[in-house]
């Protein structure tokens, strides 16, 4: 098996999730689920987000406060939900980036 090194110097301009935070919020495939969907770009409301899931608009809001507090996931005025500026892939690439860990969303579910 081999394996590959990815060495990366930090990024000022970029923080760092809280890792403990973060490995929380990627520790449900609905939440998965949520990122591949807001990697497009588009601003996306909870009950949008909760038809992607496909759970109740109650357990979406649930899922997008535990984004929110790993830093991920920014609320905007419209009420809409956001991957913050800092994580946003390249357009048509669902790959997340998050300093500790890159996850490649394609591959999931």
């Amino acid at each position: 098996m081999e394996t590959i090194a990815i060495t990366k110097k930090a990024d000022p301009a970029r923080p760092l999730p809280d890792q403990r935070r973060l490995l929380t919020a990627l520790g449900h495939i609905g939440r998965w689920r949520m990122l591949r969907a807001l990697c497009a770009g588009e601003a996306m409301s909870v009950t949008e987000l909760s038809e992607v899931v496909g759970c109740s608009v109650d357990m979406s809001s649930k899922h997008l406060k535990v984004l929110k507090a790993a830093g991920v996931v920014v609320q905007k005025r419209t009420r809409l939900y956001a991957l913050t500026a800092a994580y946003q892939p390249v357009p048509g690439e669902p790959l997340l980036d998050f300093g500790h860990c890159v996850l490649r969303l394609d591959a999931a579910d």
